[in-house]
């Protein structure tokens, strides 16, 4: 999806799909994003969604982004924000807590 601003050009989301890898369709659909932003005297793809190794190939320069959660002064809300939030805030001060999630997420990502 993308979305223009100005002359600048915001990639809001993109997916993969390793079946179609060898056709290289994120590759093609980017460089006719990029031919269409300077055909039309765009300054700016914003490929967004923090660091990706990919996006190197498009750019030597990564520009920050930052996450912004709201949460709504609602109970529903408060609640969302206490389980994303309280709770490990509260689980970091149990001894060991810490050290267990980094073996715990060591373990998934191997």
């Amino acid at each position: 999806m993308l979305r223009v601003s100005g002359h600048n050009i915001f990639a809001l989301k993109t997916g993969y799909d390793h079946t179609y890898s060898t056709y290289a369709p994120g590759l093609l659909l980017t460089s006719r994003v990029i031919r269409y932003g300077l055909e039309h005297g765009m300054e700016m793809l914003d490929l967004m969604a923090g660091k990706a190794r990919w996006k190197v190939d498009w750019a030597g320069e990564l520009r920050p982004h930052y996450d912004v959660l709201l949460f709504p002064p609602t109970p529903t809300g408060r609640y969302a924000y206490w389980v994303r939030y309280g709770v490990r805030q509260q689980a970091k001060k149990l001894p060991g807590a810490v050290r267990l999630a980094s073996w715990l997420r060591a373990r998934r990502l191997s």
